[in-house]
């Protein structure tokens, strides 16, 4: 459910509202509501560690910046050289905020840092804990003892004190043996400024803090190895724009290769152009005809693969048109032959029959060059095309998004290279000249690179042509046999072990797992409990009156349909309130029985019985079976009645991330009921682990079939908070949806290669070669220790294309090879 309306808004208007303008956007879960005014009295780090949990409610950690470190030993933690070092943490906060000016904003939650020096300070009450100038060796070794004494006994008083919790939860790492004094050992610091709420927000401070805290905290002695300040998705988009130079680069490079190739600027800017050109027409057609406003950074990759096949497409053009031209020059003029190329240049030479032939041999080599070419070109184009296209099988938006892209890429490239190489040819090609670049100062350079890339060439072509073909010849028994138990053994790591999995901790990723974000959120719940027993629990969202969009877009985010609203329900509602009472509270017992919840529409139904009530709302409270003459309401008259109460005392506030349980009554703009909503807390704790989730997304199904036959209500809308079920349906539907769709790339690719070649045997063939190449490549990177989330999922689908594209290759040379002899 996400449109409700804000606090704001509601405060201004006083009744609910359902606005696509103010969606939920931000993770800010569990955000605490009330500013922390108390914590403006705090006088120092001791008494700020006391009140937590009083004063300073356990969630605020949860929304704090987090550091995690790294030390030498357990012994070194405690020298003063490092006390001083942590306990400039908290200036260098002060440093960076006041650089930034966001003195004014309010960044900054807490006066102090959760943080081990200022622990130290608070065994000393004699001695204000506000400055790093308080440390005391004597205190800072009595704590080192302490801390010790209670991990091998938890009993004594002193280790039960609230502080001495939050030390055993939130400042050291969890161990369940003694502490070895001299191995390396994790702690963490919780800092006193808000984590960004959206991801993108104060991202250049951010930063720049952490870069300042690597800069200070990257020795051996004492290392910065994980953070967390909510801003690894704004900062995954700024890295990426940066990346685009990469994507730059090689494109650079394979210009240079094809230069290098073609030897004429010309053939290699009309390559390039076809490139570019490719990319900017799939854009329109997926945009502008096609309507898709959703452009994910995944579809950047197709840029970067367009590059690869139109490159591999001109090669082989090139090749084919080199291979046929050398055939027409015997053909149309021996005397432009190797043997007579010496004779070019006597006088009486008739140029125009010297022209009359070339051209007939340019046309000649052309249309051979053509006619093997284009149809191995376009099996391997269209193969592909429709290996992405199967992506639209998938439930990840993501994924469908790419397949479309991705295969429109692959066929507007085609279509391009067959019109505008072949023009490009002709018009480099037209007169009596080589593919030759202008003879300025780097002839010589040209003349030697021209020298070893015929040389290589002569290479390459000895050892692909005969030595390559006659040693699998010789060895196609075992190799045939080896390629069985690869696929066999690859199949079984894909299905069994290690398996295609999802991120065990980290459910997405970003980052490279060295990065300090991707650290912290692959590492910190196995290390920490930031909540220091407090761990939140996931909401259930009931919501009676408004039934799921059926016109939602399948291919962008943003268009979530519209408003389906159950038509009937104000008025069932008004002719059945106290069953409704009774629902709320049956609802609310089944999600936790052991809170009972205290209903908003208790207070209503309260309200209705008082005698400063109107006449009409005091119907309500009262059953139809008690009236002397029954009547029938309207969801009309019920919604003024709450309307009236609202004005006269409060309206709930809808927010996903409530941490009390709440309900009440939802209205659009115009103030007509629509809806009515219950929050209601889980036992189950919060997480972003999909192992952990899929218990209480079990919960939520099976209890909407428990509930099916309860009252006359319609079945309501069960659900979470919007961005976990998001990521839930993301991480469900991951592994199947691209095992769905690799077996449907196969199947449907199979077919056309068949209706494209004919060779049912060479087809079937074709398609175990890419499954093998699939296979032992998933097979691989999982031995390596991969997990598959959605850029894994994507690369899998890179993978199958370019499979298809170099395999049908090689399928359709064979095919087209007119010896029977290959060995």
């Amino acid at each position: 459910m996400d449109r409700a309306a804000g606090e704001e808004h509601i405060k201004s208007v006083s009744k609910r509202e359902i606005s696509t303008d103010d969606m939920l956007e931000k993770d800010d879960r569990f955000v605490i509501n009330k500013s922390v005014r108390k914590a403006e009295m705090v006088l120092d780090a001791c008494q700020q560690y006391f009140i937590l949990g009083t004063m300073i409610p356990h969630e605020i950690v949860l929304t704090l910046s987090k550091l995690i470190f790294k030390v030498s030993s357990f012994n070194n933690l405690f020298n003063m050289h490092t006390m001083q070092r942590l306990c400039a943490i908290d200036s260098i906060v002060d440093r960076e905020i006041n650089l930034n000016g966001l003195n004014a904003t309010n960044l900054k939650l807490l006066p102090f840092s959760f943080n081990l020096p200022y622990y130290t300070m608070c065994l000393n009450m004699d001695v204000s804990s506000d400055s790093c100038s308080s440390l005391d060796s004597n205190y800072t070794d009595l704590f080192k003892s302490l801390v010790l004494t209670c991990q091998s006994n938890q009993s004594s008083i002193q280790c039960q004190l609230p502080i001495a919790k939050q030390i055993s939860n939130m400042i050291f790492q969890k161990i369940d043996e003694p502490i070895n004094i001299n191995q390396p050992f994790y702690f963490a610091v919780v800092l006193p400024i808000s984590q960004s709420n959206d991801g993108y927000s104060h991202l250049h401070f951010y930063s720049s803090l952490l870069q300042k805290f690597q800069d200070n905290y990257k020795d051996d002695e004492l290392k910065l190895v994980g953070a967390q300040f909510g801003v690894k998705q704004g900062l995954f988009a700024e890295e990426l724009r940066s990346d685009l130079r990469l994507g730059a680069v090689a494109i650079i490079t394979v210009v240079f290769i094809i230069l290098i190739y073609t030897d004429s600027f010309f053939f290699t800017f009309c390559i390039t152009a076809t490139i570019l050109l490719s990319i900017g027409v799939a854009f329109f057609v997926y945009t502008v005809i096609l309507g898709i406003k959703f452009f994910p950074f995944l579809n950047l990759l197709a840029m970067i693969l367009v590059v690869a096949v139109g490159a591999d497409d001109a090669f082989l053009f090139m090749y084919q048109y080199r291979k046929h031209k050398e055939d027409a020059n015997k053909k149309w003029s021996p005397m432009l032959t190797k043997c007579d190329i010496s004779n070019v240049k006597e006088e009486n030479f008739d140029k125009e029959e010297l022209m009359k032939c070339h051209r007939k041999q340019v046309t000649s080599s052309l249309s051979d060059a053509i006619s093997h070419a284009a149809i191995s070109m376009f099996v391997t184009s269209a193969t592909t095309a429709v290996a992405f296209f199967a992506n639209l099988a998938s439930e990840i938006m993501v994924l469908r998004s790419f397949g479309i892209y991705a295969g429109t890429l692959m066929i507007i490239n085609y279509v391009l290279v067959m019109i505008i190489l072949p023009a490009a040819i002709i018009i480099s090609d037209a007169n009596v000249k080589s593919f030759a670049t202008s003879k300025f100062f780097i002839s010589r350079v040209k003349s030697r690179i021209n020298q070893l890339w015929c040389n290589a060439g002569i290479s390459f072509d000895k050892v692909f042509s005969r030595l390559i073909p006659q040693i699998v010849y010789i060895i196609r028994i075992p190799l045939i046999l080896l390629t069985i138990v690869a696929f066999g053994v690859s199949l079984y790591a894909i299905i069994k072990s290690p398996g295609i999995r999802l991120p065990e901790k980290n459910s997405i990723q970003f980052l490279r797992s060295n990065h300090p974000y991707e650290w912290f959120d692959e590492n910190a719940a196995t290390l920490f409990d930031f909540s220091i027993g407090h761990r939140p629990k996931m909401n259930v969202i009931a919501i009676w009156g408004i039934k799921p969009t059926i016109s939602e877009s399948l291919l962008n985010p943003n268009k979530k349909g519209s408003l389906n609203v159950d038509i009937g329900f104000a008025d069932v509602l008004a002719n059945h309130l106290l069953e409704f009472q009774a629902l709320l509270k049956h609802v609310s017992h089944q999600i936790n029985p052991s809170v009972k919840q205290k209903l908003w529409l208790d207070e209503f139904i309260k309200w209705t019985n008082l005698n400063t009530t109107t006449k009409d709302c005091q119907l309500f409270g009262v059953k139809q079976s008690k009236l002397s003459n029954p009547k029938s309401f309207t969801g009309n008259m019920l919604s003024r009645c709450f309307l009236q109460y609202g004005h006269a005392i409060s309206f709930p506030i809808f927010n996903q991330w409530e941490k009390k349980d709440n309900d009440g009554p939802i209205f659009d703009k115009n103030g007509v009921f629509l809806a009515y909503f219950l929050i209601t807390h889980s036992k189950y704790n919060f997480s972003t682990v999909f192992k952990e989730m899929k218990p209480f997304f079990d919960f939520i199904s099976n209890m909407k079939v428990e509930r099916s036959d309860i009252s006359e209500f319609n079945q309501p809308l069960i659900l979470t908070t919007s961005q976990i079920a998001k990521l839930y349906d993301l991480l469900e539907r991951i592994l199947n949806g691209t095992a769905i769709s690799v077996f449907i790339s196969l199947m449907v690719s199979m077919v056309v290669i068949i209706f494209i070649t004919f060779h049912v045997i060479l087809s079937f063939l074709a398609i175990i070669c890419i499954a093998t190449v699939v296979t032992v490549t998933i097979a691989i990177v999982l031995w390596a220790g991969w997990t598959v989330n959605v850029v894994e999922a994507t690369i899998i689908v890179l993978t199958i294309g370019m499979s298809f594209d170099y395999c049908l290759h090689f399928a359709v040379g064979f095919r087209l090879h007119k010896t029977g002899d290959y060995r």
